[in-house]
């Protein structure tokens, strides 16, 4: 496409020629080619239906002519949580489906409790994130609140035991 670019740019004409979905072009269209376009695709899958072909071409003319640059950039407006307050939140929430009985059967915990933890971390977990999921967890153990005071209901240990302060997690130094 950067080829392509340049020669219409200097007043060239081109086009590109798509055959149909089902057949592709026959062998006397391609003869008549001044370029061929391929992509580069895994050989188990080297074929490509009309609207990817379309897609990948469009997506590469672009890049070819523009600065091909994202419409937008995320904000990022919580930093990314620290490892202390990412483990924290894991062992109050693993802490809490063991008390439920979550980790069926036994044998099974630690690969339960890997795979969970692996889930979050792809997430790449933000201070909000981690504030937001631990809120969420506590509010299904103790319930609603009810008048901005927090449910009486216990939590932290074997059902019926007292309530167990929530573990803070440690603040980084700033």
């Amino acid at each position: 496409m950067p080829e392509c670019a340049q020669k219409i740019t200097a007043g060239e004409k081109h086009g590109v020629l798509f055959g149909p979905e089902r057949t592709g072009l026959n062998n006397d269209e391609v003869a008549l080619a001044d370029a061929i376009i391929t992509f580069p695709v895994d050989p188990a899958f080297a074929s490509l239906n009309l609207a990817q072909a379309v897609l990948l071409t469009g997506y590469e003319w672009m890049r070819a002519t523009t600065d091909a640059k994202p419409p937008f950039s995320p904000v990022q407006r919580s930093p990314a949580a620290p490892r202390e307050m990412a483990l924290s939140f894991f062992d109050y929430l693993e802490a809490e489906l063991g008390r439920t009985g979550f980790f069926r059967p036994e044998s099974k915990r630690q690969v339960m409790r890997r795979n969970m933890r692996n889930m979050f971390h792809r997430m790449q977990l933000t201070e909000q994130d981690v504030s937001s999921l631990r809120g969420m967890v506590v509010r299904l153990v103790e319930g609603p609140r009810t008048n901005g005071e927090r449910s009486k209901k216990p939590h932290g240990g074997e059902p019926g035991s007292p309530a167990k302060p929530r573990q803070a997690y440690p603040k980084e130094e700033e």
